[in-house]
């Protein structure tokens, strides 16, 4: 993946893995991965070092958000 929208590709990681996705409407970004036999927590702990932002699932949803500080 050379230069895609990081939003375009977590939706691609998700419907490929079969979760639901919420990300946040301030998630932004390009960002460049060349990926071999990763699982989807090591493809998204690439990510949040490309961009910014931090992920948690819950449940059978993956949460998308902003990498604030947060209380």
């Amino acid at each position: 993946m050379n230069e895609i929208p990081v939003k375009e590709l977590l939706f691609a990681l998700a419907r490929d893995s079969g979760i639901n996705v919420d990300i946040n409407p301030n998630i932004n970004g390009v960002v460049t991965l060349n990926v071999v036999d990763q699982t989807l927590p090591q493809i998204l702990n690439r990510l949040a070092r490309q961009v910014s932002l931090r992920y948690e699932f819950i449940g059978p949803d993956l949460i998308i958000q902003t990498d604030v500080p947060f209380f």
